[in-house]
């Protein structure tokens, strides 16, 4: 699990898979260049996965604790930002006023976003040291963290942390899983998809077990297998609704924009910031399917080649948040971060989104401060003794 060259083929093709059953109506005919962008890249993967197998294994390093003045930061810019909101999205989706257009619209403070960012890494963070710890004071800042991604009642980071934490079980359980350890975690796949399905109904006013609204909009009359429950219908427009906005993108002319197509590869609040920085509009199907994939941006700021050339730099990127963790207490992490943001380029640019790219720039920055420290106290250490005229010798 920990291993994302193999979570690229198993995303992907899982993705294509559903795309090509047709159940949907917006789910057109796939492009013939998409299908062989995706053929070569998964088997790209699957040969990169298997040459570097053995940088992937789970080793049973502790991280050192999570400071407390962090975690009441994040919860402390959370209080705020609820003030700010001027109410918790919980609480109203409890009574049923829960607006969730009304929350997409609003502009996002930096205490929100710090707070929410926040939670999604200390959440990681602090599972990854429980699991090995299994310390009570892990426990302790992990549940605050989490209680308050509940409040916030996105699905978006709550999803995330699930994910994180379960790549990182499984990575930690990997030789020890039986087969109703497979049984029990495909049980709570579809658990979780179907709960999905029911926290979307509730969210856009129906009753929880009122699928009408995504059934209508999804284009599954006539097409959708009735044996399935529509709750299913959701996940099912998540997971390919983006693959139909980038397979209709492609019958669009392009402006090929070098300048942003790097910025496609930067933090997205630094890349907006900078000069000649245009917000990426992929063309999309209906308006209420609005994300398409990381390679929407790829194709519209370089055409087709953008699409290989953002691979290619997707690894790089990979690769080069993996070289900060190496030799630290925060690999297994870093390759679970890394391994997030891959699962979820299906549905958007993960390797920018503040939620699922930012906690792995946050651990990058704190491996690379540890070494420095490290290095710091290993030359005073040395100094110390009179070591440096023998080496210089």
């Amino acid at each position: 699990m920990l291993n994302f060259y193999y979570i690229y083929g198993a995303v992907w093709g899982i993705v294509l898979f559903l795309y090509l059953l047709g159940w949907s109506s917006l789910n057109g005919s796939l492009s013939p260049v998409l299908l062989v962008f995706f053929s070569v890249t998964i088997f790209l993967s699957a040969a990169l996965g298997k040459r570097r197998e053995s940088c992937f294994v789970y080793s049973g390093n502790k991280l050192p604790k999570l400071p407390t003045w962090a975690v009441l930061l994040f919860l402390v810019c959370g209080a705020i930002g609820f003030m700010q909101l001027g109410y918790i999205p919980a609480l109203q989706f409890i009574d049923s006023t829960y607006d969730y257009q009304q929350l997409l619209d609003r502009e996002p403070s930096i205490f929100m976003t710090v707070a929410v960012v926040g939670s999604v890494f200390g959440c990681g963070y602090q599972f990854s040291r429980f699991i090995e710890n299994r310390e009570a004071a892990d426990m302790a800042k992990l549940i605050p963290l989490a209680l308050y991604l509940v409040m916030f009642s996105s699905r978006g980071p709550l999803y995330i942390c699930g994910v994180t934490c379960f790549i990182i079980v499984c990575s930690k359980r990997k030789r020890t899983l039986r087969f109703a350890d497979y049984l029990i975690t495909a049980i709570l796949i579809i658990f979780a998809l179907w709960l999905f399905g029911v926290l979307g109904n509730i969210r856009v006013g129906c009753n929880w077990n009122d699928s009408s609204y995504i059934y209508l909009l999804g284009g599954f009359t006539g097409l959708w297998p009735e044996y399935i429950p529509h709750e299913f219908c959701w996940a099912y427009s998540y997971l390919t609704s983006p693959l139909a906005n980038l397979n209709y993108s492609l019958s669009f002319t392009v402006q090929i924009d070098s300048l942003n197509f790097l910025y496609d590869f930067l933090p997205m609040m630094l890349a907006k910031r900078l000069p000649l920085y245009v917000t990426p509009a992929a063309p999309l199907q209906v308006t209420y399917f609005n994300v398409s994939s990381v390679w929407s941006n790829y194709f519209l700021h370089l055409d087709l080649p953008g699409l290989f050339i953002g691979y290619l730099l997707q690894i790089a990127l990979l690769e080069t948040w993996l070289l900060a963790a190496r030799g630290t207490c925060a690999e297994n992490l870093m390759k679970a971060y890394c391994s997030e943001c891959v699962i979820f380029s299906f549905f958007a640019n993960s390797f920018v989104y503040p939620t699922m790219a930012y906690p792995a720039i946050m651990l990058g920055c704190a491996c690379i401060f540890w070494k420095c420290s490290s290095r710091k106290r290993a030359l005073s250490y040395l100094s110390a003794r009179d070591v440096k005229p023998l080496l210089e010798d």
